[in-house]
């Protein structure tokens, strides 16, 4: 909405270094059809976060850590925060996700069954509040920051003090996720197509 005023009216923290947000656990059995996992993934979240802090629409970088070692690097700045984010992630394998996400979840997933903590941060930044042009003048409102140059920037540093970037930023390494998450992905996708193809037969 036009001139939209936030309901964090300062930043949490400081938001020019990584705020701590919560971890990634298993969660309770689905009740959809036609899924890969019978269990979701959900988020644990920091309960000295400010309220309505985690569906805040910022524009964040988040860092997934096994223990304490990064091995994720993303952006986004979309609606929902970073709780949208990382729903995203966690409810894959269940819907119909790309590959990407698919094997983000497969990782969490694999590390989760070595007992090991996944914890998420983020850093972020509000909108600006200042003039956009329009057909008659202008309107002053809030506008996102992009969240792709602080996302390429803190990749550059990671890459500049350990000699590459994060073991799950399979693109930015020029690797190919492993066999086994795209074997798995790819039959997912097959049993969700025969699994629409047999409904509409039934109609």
């Amino acid at each position: 909405m036009y001139g939209r005023r936030l309901s964090i009216t300062r930043p949490f923290g400081n938001n020019m270094a990584p705020v701590y947000v919560g971890d990634v656990v298993y969660g309770s059995k689905t009740t959809k059809d036609f899924v890969f996992y019978e269990q979701t993934l959900k988020m644990v979240w920091n309960p000295e976060l400010p309220k309505g802090f985690i569906t805040e629409c910022l524009s964040i970088v988040y860092i997934l850590k096994i223990d304490d070692e990064i091995v994720k690097v993303g952006q986004t700045s979309g609606k929902g925060g970073i709780k949208a984010c990382m729903n995203f992630y966690c409810i894959a394998g269940t819907d119909d996700p790309g590959q990407n996400r698919f094997a983000i979840n497969a990782l969490m997933r694999e590390e989760l069954n070595k007992s090991k903590k996944i914890s998420v941060h983020m850093i972020y930044i509000p909108p600006i509040y200042t003039d956009i042009p329009t057909l008659t003048g202008t309107m002053r409102m809030y506008v996102p920051v992009s969240a792709k140059e602080s996302e390429k920037a803190s990749l550059y540093e990671l890459k500049s003090i350990h000699g590459n970037y994060p073991i799950w930023n399979y693109q930015e390494r020029c690797e190919s996720i492993p066999s086994w998450i795209y074997d798995n992905f790819v039959k997912y996708k097959s049993m969700r197509a025969n699994s629409r193809s047999v409904s509409r037969d039934s109609l």
